[in-house]
């Protein structure tokens, strides 16, 4: 069964679609237009994307990061390691220390990490750290044997350039430039934009854009559910565990 379905939008097509529903000219050159309107037009969909991923955890930027924890030499109080080039922020609860087979513990935060440092504490269960100055930061690091940190992140990078699809960035400025985030999300948040640019009335787009997002936001990843009405869990031992042939043998 063959499918044509438009889940992202390009730069060019974002725009085209917004003078498309205001009634203005389609440009046929977003990313190269002089046209102050249209300009606005290609703002309006990046703040739009700019303001999406701020939002939410979106699983479309869920990217996962390992990091090999290890001291410059045996004693090492703290040590700061570089974040990936497109972190963002970590998706919470997500840290582990792979070694230990046991959730990293943190952030700490600064008074708790001066209490280490001051006292020369040495953690042992765990990877103990916290973000500083845009690096992971881990209390006694080990040494001489790397003990990886692994997590989830939410990516910067939500637009894939147009001529080299190995490329994330954060600013669609040619017209073949791929928001990875929903497409008509994106187009209909840049309506709302350019409309408040304008000084025009913005209540029905808003609407539009609010239906859009009440119904995508987080509905392509599933969540979990609550039981009110008694004990979860799979019972180990039940009749779903008994064979269909053999009794008695």
């Amino acid at each position: 069964m063959p499918f044509d379905i438009n889940v992202q939008t390009t730069l060019s097509q974002g725009v085209q679609s917004i003078a498309a529903l205001t009634g203005q000219a389609i440009p046929p050159d977003p990313a190269g237009s002089t046209d102050p309107s249209v300009r606005q037009m290609v703002t309006a969909m990046n703040q739009a994307a700019s303001e999406l991923y701020a939002i939410r955890d979106w699983q479309e930027l869920r990217q996962q990061m390992t990091i090999q924890v290890i001291a410059d030499s045996a004693g090492q109080l703290e040590k700061g390691f570089p974040l990936p080039d497109d972190y963002g922020r970590f998706v919470d609860g997500t840290q582990w220390a792979q070694n230990q087979r046991w959730p990293a513990v943190g952030p700490i935060q600064p008074q708790g990490w001066m209490t280490y440092l001051v006292n020369n504490l040495s953690p042992t269960t765990s990877i103990f750290w916290q973000i500083r100055n845009d690096k992971l930061f881990v209390l006694r690091p080990p040494f001489p044997v790397a003990s990886p940190f692994t997590a989830f992140y939410i990516s910067r990078g939500y637009i894939i350039d147009q001529d080299d699809p190995t490329l994330f960035k954060n600013q669609a400025t040619k017209n073949g430039d791929t928001f990875l985030l929903d497409g008509q999300l994106v187009t209909l948040f840049g309506r709302v934009k350019w409309l408040e640019y304008k000084g025009f009335d913005t209540s029905a787009a808003m609407r539009d854009y609010q239906t859009q997002f009440d119904s995508r936001a987080g509905s392509d990843e599933g969540a979990a559910y609550y039981n009110l009405s008694g004990r979860g869990g799979v019972p180990l031992l039940n009749v779903s565990n008994l064979p269909d042939t053999g009794f008695g043998s």
